[in-house]
């Protein structure tokens, strides 16, 4: 876990980034409070992964990755697919996360792989000259920790999400 961690904006699509995708997502279904009615659709969450790659004003997909020696590669630790909105009831705009995805093994030792994907998100929005960013959790993974921490960093508490299943 020494290895320095990469991170980057996501341009080019490929199989090794994919495959990548598909294997944290695969360690972290059933986390979730909202997994547990929602089977992993992996052929899904590549398809919307992939309209994040191209480099456009409104989405973005950022990465994080740690060279691991044993494998001789790169794996992706962490995962952040944002956008641009608009507000529907002003010109207002903000940038917002999409997936917010990180190794259950980084979130023990340190909150820097997710933090350093949050502020990317931020620092994208402000070059894009947005107005505000809204972080939205809707796993219920450490709710309170969470909303600590997110408080500390100056974000301010609007609101939460209801989930009622109708296909039981």
């Amino acid at each position: 876990m020494n290895e320095p961690i990469t991170y980057k904006r996501v341009k080019v699509w490929d199989d090794d980034l994919e495959h990548s995708i598909k294997e944290l997502a695969i360690s972290l279904h059933g986390e979730a409070t909202t997994d547990v009615a929602s089977p992993l659709d992996l052929d899904r969450l590549i398809e919307i992964a992939k309209l994040y790659v191209p480099d456009s004003r409104e989405r973005a997909l950022f990465t994080a990755e740690r060279y691991v020696p044993e494998v001789k590669d790169s794996l992706i630790i962490g995962v952040m697919a944002s956008k641009i909105s608009q507000k529907y009831y002003s010109k207002n705009t903000f940038a917002e996360n999409i997936v917010w995805l990180v190794d259950p093994d980084e979130r023990k030792t340190a909150l820097t792989v997710g933090f350093n994907l949050l502020q990317m998100l931020v620092d994208w929005g402000r070059e894009r000259g947005v107005d505000e960013i809204n972080i939205s959790q809707d796993s219920a993974i450490n709710s309170t920790s969470f909303n600590k921490m997110m408080e500390h960093r100056g974000y301010n508490f609007v609101g939460c999400n209801y989930r009622m299943e109708l296909n039981q």
